[in-house]
């Protein structure tokens, strides 16, 4: 079952603000890592690479939160729970468009390229607050 960003947060995922996305290690910790990402539908968008602990994490587990924290009222934020696939396909023209948002239109996409992937999350709980 996939959940809705309601409107009156909708607004996060359009800004350049970045989000934290936290996956679990394999000893069951949290890891939280700031990261660039973008909504597309209903599903958030994040673009990794295959070596980093947290795709490794996700491959373990695909239970993962993002937060995003509204710079201009920190008390007004979201908090999006959900499940997380992997997939290299498109990468780079997302990771393009990621770039974009963030003000970087000279983003180097083919740094990396044979291994970023991107990280699809399909929300099951959101928690705005604010």
């Amino acid at each position: 079952m996939t959940s809705q960003i309601p409107e009156t947060h909708r607004d996060l995922f359009t800004k350049p603000l970045v989000a934290t996305l936290i996956t679990i290690t394999p000893d069951s910790k949290p890891h939280g890592t700031v990261v660039w990402c973008r909504l597309n539908g209903s599903h958030i968008q994040v673009s990794i690479t295959n070596e980093s602990q947290k795709y490794k994490n996700i491959q373990i587990n695909p239970d993962v939160s993002v937060v995003i924290v509204d710079t201009t009222d920190p008390y007004r934020y979201i908090e999006v729970r959900g499940t997380a696939t992997t997939s290299p396909e498109n990468a780079t023209e997302i990771v393009k468009d990621i770039a974009r948002k963030y003000g970087r239109p000279d983003f180097d996409a083919t740094r990396a390229q044979d291994r970023r992937v991107i990280v699809t999350i399909s929300p099951t709980k959101i928690l705005p607050h604010g």
